[in-house]
């Protein structure tokens, strides 16, 4: 997803729940956040893409998916945030279940990324199977 693709899911969420509670104004407003944090020097995790002129062909489709579950986790995070702030309990509930589905989408590509990366398959079961032996 593009910045400004972002930046405007941010702000139309924002708005449609500024008109339902008919406010003027909310400084916490999760648009007003981001921009902020742009400002500063910050970005999201998932803006640090890969240098894919850098990156091995043998390992560009595990950046991939590295990369989107990133870019999930992020968006996950932030229809959280937002759902904190909305006043109406409809958009709360339709952002939760927004970030519910982002949570699957994260879960779809780890599932494709164990496949992928032999490494990372074993880490995970060994890890796995050390937390089931406690």
């Amino acid at each position: 997803m593009s910045n400004f693709n972002f930046i405007y899911l941010i702000f139309i969420n924002y708005f449609i729940e500024a008109v339902i509670s008919n406010r003027k104004k909310h400084y916490s407003c999760p648009f007003i956040l981001y921009r902020n944090t742009l400002r500063r020097g910050g970005n999201l995790l998932s803006e640090a893409l890969v240098d894919l002129e850098k990156t091995r062909p043998e390992d560009l489709e595990k950046e991939i998916l590295r990369a989107a579950m990133i870019a999930e986790l992020d968006a996950i995070n932030i229809y959280e945030q937002m759902a904190n702030l909305a006043k109406s309990e409809e958009i709360r509930k339709v952002l939760l279940d927004i970030a519910r589905e982002e949570k699957i989408h994260v879960a779809m590509f780890e599932t494709v990324l164990l496949h992928t990366d032999k490494e990372f398959l074993k880490i995970y079961s060994d890890y796995a199977l050390a937390r089931s032996k406690k």
